[in-house]
């Protein structure tokens, strides 16, 4: 029929287009999928702190390769706790939140970390960009992970290391795991919850370091989008940071 008709062979192109694209897709796709990276960025650190947190094992370049997304949002960026690295003013908006923030630091540790993180409780969302993206969540993740119960957002200072990154990432991870606490008011288990999974970051820090740079990670740098990179600077530097932080508890006590 095509041969003899040229308005058929001419829609031959057309017809195979779709196909062919999305065969092209799905190879690019594989082939990005067979790139095992060494490297750390927030997805992957994530992926290996909880990992890590379940089973007591760092899992493989492979598994974490396996997992990565290419074309659509990290799992845990819908599961019940993702978190975000935003600037300082989108974490703690008012001064009352840097205190409140700042003393349970110096209640854990005895100074600030170079990293401001909180919890916020999830906000539901109307409009249609929102609803197809909890369509998609849901069509993509499944009942279960799509409920999303609030957000960790952290900022970092600009004096913050590698090992304060992971720490931060650590102290999310612990922050999804933590129990409910019943037998406390909305305001102390959240409090309670902050310093407990700072406490356990704090303790776990140099172990997972350890563990994830005997399985192969590179673990000097956490590479991070453009966005991320937005830290924060204390005139003074930590020292300044730390003086407030003590003056904050004893204002507090």
């Amino acid at each position: 029929m095509c041969r003899k008709s040229v308005k058929a062979r001419a829609m031959v192109p057309y017809a195979l287009f779709p196909a062919l694209c999305l065969v092209d897709l799905g190879c690019i796709h594989k082939e990005l999928k067979a790139v095992q990276l060494k490297t750390l960025n927030k997805e992957r650190a994530e992926m290996i702190t909880g990992k890590w947190l379940d089973t007591g094992r760092i899992p493989s370049f492979a598994e974490v390769a396996n997992d990565e997304r290419i074309l659509i949002p990290a799992s845990l960026d819908e599961g019940s706790l993702p978190l975000q690295i935003r600037p300082l003013g989108d974490v703690v908006p008012t001064v009352e939140e840097l205190d409140a923030v700042l003393a349970a630091s110096c209640r854990v540790l005895g100074q600030p970390t170079k990293y401001v993180l909180t919890y916020r409780p999830a906000e539901k969302k109307h409009g249609l960009h929102s609803a197809l993206q909890r369509w998609m969540a849901k069509a993509v993740y499944g009942n279960r992970k799509s409920r999303i119960r609030g957000r960790a957002v952290v900022a970092l200072h600009s004096d913050a290391a590698t090992s304060d990154i992971l720490c931060a990432l650590l102290q999310a991870a612990h922050l999804r795991r933590l129990p409910y606490r019943a037998d406390l008011t909305a305001e102390q288990a959240r409090s309670w919850a902050m310093e407990e999974s700072l406490r356990r970051a704090v303790r776990d820090q140099q172990s997972f370091m350890r563990a994830a740079s005997s399985e192969g990670w590179i673990t000097k740098t956490v590479l991070l989008s453009s966005a991320e990179r937005a830290t924060f600077h204390v005139d003074g530097g930590m020292q300044a940071l730390a003086k407030a932080c003590q003056e904050t508890v004893g204002s507090r006590r």
